[in-house]
């Protein structure tokens, strides 16, 4: 059974095309999100700037990308997720627009399907005003 550490190791031997020992920091992000990690661009950025990587041309080594991916591992997928959503929820109302969630989940990071979308959709209350709680988004996606 592998172990978290080697878990990392693989994430990052996956973006390592090359094997030159270093990935973008672009695929840094990806290689994170594809161990489970659910983070922003935003925090992803700040995670980079905080390591000292220039998040547009930077690269990062694997004691680096280890070193990325250390404060997320305590944290949980649903606190993950809930973290993120406040990102979003730029007037802190608990709601997001059915509209935005669409093109959030199926145009930027790990996109999803239009089809998964609907089906997603299907699972949550969509009010009156065409939006949806927070709360409902962050218990479905942490399921």
């Amino acid at each position: 059974m592998a172990t978290a550490k080697d878990s990392v190791a693989e994430a990052f031997e996956l973006f390592d095309t090359d094997s030159r020992g270093q990935i973008s920091a672009a695929d840094a992000g990806t290689a994170i999100r594809a161990l489970g990690h659910v983070i922003t661009d935003n925090e992803l950025r700040s995670l980079l700037n905080r390591a000292g990587i220039d998040p547009v041309r930077g690269h990062v080594d694997l004691t680096r990308f280890r070193q990325l991916v250390q404060p997320l591992q305590g944290r949980s997928y649903g606190k993950q997720v809930e973290d993120a959503f406040k990102t979003i929820d730029k007037e802190g109302s608990g709601f997001i627009m059915v509209t935005e969630l669409r093109h959030l989940l199926t145009n930027m990071g790990d996109r999803i399907a239009d089809e998964d979308f609907n089906l997603l959709l299907q699972e949550l209350e969509v009010d009156s005003n065409g939006r949806v709680c927070g709360k409902d988004i962050v218990r479905l996606l942490s399921r």
